[in-house]
Parts: C-alpha cells; sequence; structure tokens
C-alpha cells in the first residue's frame, strides 16, 4: 500500500505528525537504524543502541535539500536541514548523471535492543514528521575504530533510514550556496 501522503501546510509536517511509512515494507529484524546527520552525531537524544556500526550505503547521497518547520526553523521561516537522496532521485532532478559511479553516504548504524523497537520507531516517526519517509537500504560495514560490531551476519546489514526525498512539500534543493547560506 501507499502512505497517505496529506500535509498540513500551516505545521509544515505530514498530518498525523509522523514520517510517512509504507505498510508493505518489512522493518528489518534486528532493527537497525542508519543515520546520517544528527542521528549519526546525537542518537541518544532518540534511542539507546545496543551496537554500533559504521558503514557506507551505496546509490544514495547526503544533501542539504529539505526545509525544516521543526529541527532548524519554524512553519513561517523553514530552516535547511540535510537529507539522502536515492541516485534514481538525483537523475530525475539532473543532480547526477547515469554515468557516474554510485553516489555514497557514510553514517552510522545502530542496532536498537528488541524489547525498544515499537517505542523507538514511534519517536522516530514523530521526530521525522516534517517530510521525511521511510526507506530501508543495505549498509556496507566500514570496520572503522568507532565501530562496536561488523554487522551481525558479517556482510552487509538492513537498515531503516529516513529520507525526505523530492515528493514532500518542504523538499527544496538550493540553486547555489548563496542561497543555502540564507535559508
Amino acid at each position: 500500500s501507499t502512505p497517505s501522503r496529506q500535509w498540513d501546510a500551516a505545521q509544515g509536517v505530514w498530518v498525523g505528525s509522523r514520517a510517512l511509512a509504507d505498510e508493505a515494507d518489512e522493518i528489518p529484524n534486528p532493527l537497525y537504524i542508519f543515520g546520517y546527520g544528527s542521528l549519526m552525531f546525537r542518537p541518544q537524544e532518540s534511542f539507546a543502541a545496543c551496537e554500533r556500526v559504521d558503514g557506507v550505503v551505496e546509490g544514495w547521497r547526503r544533501v542539504w535539500a529539505q526545509r525544516s518547520c521543526d529541527h532548524r526553523g519554524e512553519p513561517h521561516m523553514p530552516g535547511l536541514v540535510v537529507t539522502v537522496l536515492s541516485d534514481a532521485e538525483l537523475e530525475a532532478l539532473d543532480l547526477r548523471q547515469a554515468t557516474d559511479p554510485p553516489s555514497r553516504v557514510h553514517g552510522v548504524a545502530y542496532r536498537i535492543p528488541d524489547e525498544q523497537v515499537a517505542h523507538v520507531l514511534d519517536e522516530l516517526d514523530f521526530r521525522e514528521k516534517g517530510g521525511y519517509t521511510r526507506a530501508v537500504v543495505e549498509v556496507l560495514p566500514t570496520h572503522s575504530p568507532g565501530s562496536t560490531s561488523t554487522g551481525s551476519n558479517g556482510g552487509s546489514i538492513k537498515a531503516l533510514l529516513y529520507t525526505a526525498n523530492a515528493e514532500n512539500p518542504n523538499f527544496h534543493h538550493p540553486s547555489t550556496l548563496e542561497e543555502a547560506a540564507h535559508i
């Protein structure tokens, strides 16, 4: 099923104050959350992880392209925050050529204790209400010194990430660095 895409323009968030989740997408089990912005640097504000894996996701790129009414602004003056876009989305926006090598985004996959999954998803869905949608990605561990694991299966890890793609009303990719700085 396709998630409901109703927008509360006055508040600058999805109706229901929740990130969109496609019910057809399975939640990875065990649940890892892939952080590429503030979740990477301050996960303790949203959850306590039982494992941390530094890694990379191929086919996605971090961009300053999401207006925010709650993290970096207000409904009458939204700020600008980071999101990640898939290579297909970047190509559709003419921000990448199909012949370019795959994009890569570095971040951290945090394993959520099984007994905390429902609570953490509820908290993150509320936190990411300003235009974000859930996606499931494969994280390739990088085995850096900050990691506490190499992944449960010794290879890639399925993780949930929150992306604010071009389909949400708060999406805005500044055309220049000056425009981004102004926002």
